[in-house]
């Protein structure tokens, strides 16, 4: 329809393009012809004037018609042009349509991907997810099987071990009618022996009742517990030995006792262990109220070899572990008390370690310390004369106090003498919470009973230590602007 509508329009226009054109040649022919008149000068009749007229006149409408074709001719060319730009321009647009439609396309198949990629990935952490778990939960039900299995094995144990001592019992009985019957023609030394025999019998069940009835009672009975084994220890082995205090003779290392086992102790919070012998002196050197005491040689190293007079071995154990461990805790408030600086001598702790020998014995070996041993203070209301060592074991005191928040007091203080330093040992501790089980921890009480004779001297006030409430009141002036120290 466009096509038709254009040819008629350029038929059009060219019909009055050729109109123009003669109209303008004859107006041209009528311009000349008067142009020449004048030249020539010459006159004419009314009629050729006319006729020449005429003639310019259509010359004149040649020209008008020719210049009125070009003219839409020019028109229809702007025309056509307007149209080929406006044609362009559509196509143009269509086409950055086509390119927008094209990228919007794009995107959307792009984001659809991309929520698919994403759909996939949830869908695989899911999965993960949930074989994570299924792994979790098998490995909680295997671990559950095997602690089971574990509980049923130890449960067995036990049982094949209380037969075991049945059975062990059984045949000392059997034993010890077999002894009766052997002897039946004596009467008089029969019944003697019977009598004693069941006498013996009744003293081991009872005492082993009362073994197993003290194992279970716990810590609220042990120092009942600790009293009887003292006692009936004492009387059968360190009675008999005749404890002499004396200097050690290392010399003689090679005639002392050996004997083999594993060594225990602790390193930065860790526990050690090693298998290796040792030399003792059979006969002890001293005793306390707890253990005696041996000189030993392991290693080419001279230590203290001291064991426990209680003879129930999971007690001994547990109390050698608790010296080593409350030998860490003491040497570590040392090493603190040292960096604060306000002593001119430092502290330290010798090392402990617990010895189990073949036998299933117990041992506690302490490095020896040659020189006199001085006792500064111990877990009661006992403080030796105030000289320097005196007052820096009393500053140590009530700084371990201080620095374990008011819950930890290492008393007992103990050792050698040295030019630069103190070297301690066997600490004793007063907790708040009692989690060091000892005979020689007083909780509480022990703390309070410490600072009752405790007077703050240089050493304290240096460091700014805080008071207890239990400490007398003395009249030495504190600088109220010190800083009180921070750990």
């Amino acid at each position: 329809h466009t096509c038709q509508i254009q040819e008629a329009l350029q038929g059009r226009i060219r019909l009055e393009i050729l109109l123009r054109l003669r109209v303008t040649k004859k107006s041209a022919v009528c311009r000349r012809y008067g142009q020449m008149e004048q030249e020539k000068g010459l006159g004419q009749s009314d009629i050729n004037w006319r006729d020449e007229l005429k003639k310019r006149l259509e010359t004149e409408k040649e020209l008008a018609f020719l210049r009125e074709e070009k003219r839409k001719k020019d028109e229809l060319a702007r025309l056509r042009d307007q149209k080929n730009e406006l044609i362009r321009q559509k196509q143009k647009e269509e086409l950055e349509r086509l390119r927008e439609e094209k990228k919007r396309r794009a995107s959307e198949l792009k984001q659809q991907k991309m929520e698919e990629l994403e759909f996939l990935r949830e869908e695989k952490r899911k999965k993960d997810e949930a074989a994570r778990r299924r792994a979790e939960e098998k490995e909680r039900v295997d671990k559950e099987r095997e602690d089971l299995k574990l509980l049923l094995q130890e449960r067995d144990a036990r049982k094949e071990l209380k037969i075991l001592k049945d059975l062990v019992l059984q045949s000392q009985v059997l034993e010890l009618r077999e002894q009766v019957e052997a002897k039946k023609q004596q009467k008089v030394i029969h019944d003697l022996k019977l009598q004693i025999e069941r006498q013996e019998l009744e003293q081991k069940l009872e005492l082993k009742q009362e073994i197993k009835r003290l194992r279970n009672i716990g810590d609220d009975l042990a120092g009942k517990r600790h009293e009887l084994e003292e006692g009936i220890f004492l009387k059968k082995e360190y009675e008999t030995w005749g404890v002499v205090s004396r200097k050690p003779d290392w010399t003689t290392v090679t005639s002392w006792s050996k004997m083999t086992g594993c060594f225990n102790w602790m390193s930065n919070g860790e526990r050690k262990s090693k298998s290796s012998y040792l030399h003792y002196d059979p006969v002890p050197f001293g005793h306390g109220g707890d253990r005696v005491a041996f000189f030993m040689m392991w290693e080419g190293r001279q230590f203290v070899l001291k064991h426990f007079k209680k003879f129930i071995r999971r007690r001994i154990e547990a109390e050698n572990w608790m010296m080593i461990n409350l030998h860490e805790t003491a040497n570590e408030f040392a090493k603190k008390f040292n960096y604060v600086g306000a002593s001119k001598k430092k502290l330290r702790y010798i090392q402990a370690i617990m010895i189990s020998d073949d036998s299933g014995e117990y041992w506690m070996a302490e490095e020896y310390l040659p020189g006199d041993h001085i006792k500064w203070n111990n877990n009661g209301k006992y403080v030796k004369s105030l000289d320097e060592g005196g007052l820096t074991a009393q500053a140590f005191s009530h700084f371990t106090w201080v620095s374990s928040g008011k819950s930890q007091l290492i008393v007992d203080i103990q050792g050698v003498k040295q030019a630069d330093s103190y070297i301690l040992t066997d600490p004793a501790i007063h907790t708040v919470d009692k989690r060091w089980a000892s005979d020689l921890n007083y909780g509480e009480n022990g703390i309070k009973e410490f600072f009752e004779c405790h007077k703050c001297n240089d050493i304290c006030r240096a460091m700014g230590l805080e008071r207890h409430l239990a400490q007398p009141h003395d009249l030495i002036h504190v600088d109220p602007s010190a800083s009180v120290m921070r750990i």
